[in-house]
């Protein structure tokens, strides 16, 4: 988990010191997205809820732009069949590349890129492991559209895709959790950002 943190913070800080050099442009933004999860057995055990966070984009080369950002989702739900309440934590963590297609007051853009997640399920059953915690790599697409509110303000309208699955093998000597996460799903959201 570290090693595979350390190698993202590592990549994140030399993609934006190394573009901060030739960079024209940094966008910042606050973003605010629903998060609706691909798999039929996460909504039967969750629910689609907000997922929140950030993202830097600098300006490498002409319309193109590196960006790096953090989401935070938290739900609860109750497991199948036993009904126990149990609650899931996932906050990927992305880099990539934006492409640009600018108009007169709007920006449209496609980019993608990858992810390294981090996800944390408390289960109360009785019979499987409480606390289960994961870091795994998976992918970002995204595409959205950027209305400029005046010189330097801008809002965002966004999508994006998450592809993340997890595997779990974890034993404590009585229960045993053995199981796959599939943690993709579509983020449709609104972001405000100012421009540098």
């Amino acid at each position: 988990m570290i090693k595979t943190f350390s190698w993202l913070i590592a990549t994140v800080i030399s993609f934006f010191t190394a573009t901060s050099l030739h960079a024209n442009d940094v966008l910042v933004e606050a973003k605010a997205a629903l998060f609706r999860p691909s798999s039929d057995r996460f909504r039967n055990i969750y629910s689609t809820d907000g997922l929140y966070g950030g993202e830097i984009s600098c300006q490498v080369w002409r319309n193109l732009f590196l960006f790096g950002s953090g989401s935070y989702f938290h739900t609860s739900g109750t497991s199948i069949g036993g009904k126990s309440k149990t609650k899931i934590t996932f906050v990927p963590l992305a880099v990539g590349v934006k492409q640009f297609f600018t108009f007169k007051t709007v920006s449209l853009y496609v980019g993608g890129g990858v992810v390294d997640a981090y996800m944390h399920i408390k289960d109360n059953s009785p019979y499987v492991i409480q606390h289960t915690s994961k870091w795994k790599m998976g992918w970002l697409a995204k595409v959205g559209a950027n209305f400029n509110l005046n010189t330097r303000l801008f809002l965002d309208l966004f999508s994006e895709y998450y592809f993340v699955k997890v595997n779990f093998h974890d034993t404590d000597g009585k229960k045993v959790t053995r199981h796959q996460a599939d943690l993709s799903g579509l983020a449709i959201g609104i972001g405000l950002g100012i421009k540098f």
